[in-house]
């Protein structure tokens, strides 16, 4: 992980699955479980583009305890016919989200 606070050198990068934590001008924090993505930092100005985005709060543990189940399966299967990359990538968002609900 990192921090990004005002004057940050310009950086354009990558983002993994995995919790981000926003902390606006007030010192209000938020939390969002993502899917991935990009980020761009240049001039005091951060813009971030994600796969997706929940918040914490909202975050619907029964739906991600499914998906979770699901690609699971879809892993173990060893179907031909199965996109493992993708497989992969929603069980991390699911485990992602189980675990930013536990943290709570």
């Amino acid at each position: 992980g990192f921090q990004v606070l005002h004057d940050h050198a310009p950086l354009l990068s990558s983002l993994r699955v995995g919790p981000l934590k926003v902390r606006d001008a007030a010192g209000v924090e938020t939390i969002y479980a993502t899917g991935g993505g990009f980020i761009e930092v240049r001039n005091n100005a951060v813009v971030i583009l994600l796969e997706s985005a929940e918040l914490t709060h909202e975050i619907d543990v029964e739906r991600a305890e499914n998906a979770r189940q699901r690609a699971e399966e879809r892993l173990r299967s060893r179907d031909a016919s199965v996109d493992v990359a993708r497989a992969e990538a929603a069980l991390a968002r699911a485990v992602n989200s189980i675990h930013l609900m536990k943290k709570k």
